[in-house]
């Protein structure tokens, strides 16, 4: 029996909002709205490989995180988990160099 898609949201901290931990388009959107692509790669290259390249598979290549699991000889739950970290160190990242959201 094929599982629904889990769309519950994720609290980060005090200094950011609530993102969805599946919704890609408002996040990609978030990030193009606010920042400059040379900014942005900056940023992306500033946190860890495992979350970066979570990130990557994710948002550039718009793979599942099953598929990305399966690339990346990782289990489903450590992707999803990675995706989530990596994108509140992303608005972390924002937040200290003082990019609103």
């Amino acid at each position: 029996m094929p599982r629904k898609a889990n769309n519950r949201t994720v609290s980060l901290d005090e200094n950011t909002d609530t993102i969805s931990a599946l919704e890609t388009a408002d996040f990609v959107g978030m990030l193009c709205d606010h920042l400059e692509y040379e900014e942005l790669v900056e940023i992306i290259k500033s946190i860890p490989s495992p979350y970066r390249e979570a990130l990557h598979y994710r948002y550039n290549l718009e793979m599942r995180p099953a598929r990305i699991a399966r690339l990346l000889n990782r289990s489903v739950s450590t992707v999803k988990k990675q995706l989530v970290r990596g994108k509140k160190m992303l608005i972390n990242e924002m937040t200290k160099r003082g990019i609103q959201r």
